[in-house]
């Protein structure tokens, strides 16, 4: 599969997210890192950054080099929730959901500070979503 297909059914997969969850879509900066490389994408990320984030405004998310979906369409919902379910689970879908959750402490539960962990905001976020998804919260937190 293309970079450009792999990246569309990450854009893809946050559309249908944003729509169930109730989320404002925000931009998504997906990129191949590169860590011989002092290019910027689009929208100012290093392509040296190798770790996903979430801010109020953006979500990033690297992708490595071998990221494809080349045999493989994602059931949306997923229809299994075991994070070693490496077809249903692929890394760049936990990384994606692991970014939203964060969006949906920001958008929903109102509680989202940069660079603070908060359990407490963590934990009502992932029930949130976890009861959207008709699944058990200690198996959504298993899997992000």
């Amino acid at each position: 599969m293309k970079t450009n297909e792999t990246f569309d059914a990450v854009e893809k997969e946050y559309e249908l997210l944003c729509k169930k969850l109730e989320l404002a879509p925000i931009k998504l900066d997906i990129y191949r890192y590169n860590t011989n490389s002092n290019e910027t994408t689009s929208l100012g990320t290093s392509i040296l950054n190798a770790t996903p984030l979430f801010t109020p405004d953006l979500i990033v998310l690297p992708q490595d080099q071998e990221t494809d979906l080349s045999n493989h369409t994602l059931n949306f919902p997923p229809a299994n929730w075991c994070k070693f379910n490496e077809l249903e689970w692929p890394q760049w879908r936990i990384e994606l959901w692991h970014e939203v959750v964060h969006q949906v402490e920001y958008q929903i539960i109102e509680e989202w500070i940069a660079g603070v962990e908060q359990k407490d905001a963590w934990e009502k976020a992932i029930a949130y979503v976890a009861d959207k998804f008709s699944v058990s919260s200690r198996d959504l937190s298993a899997i992000l």
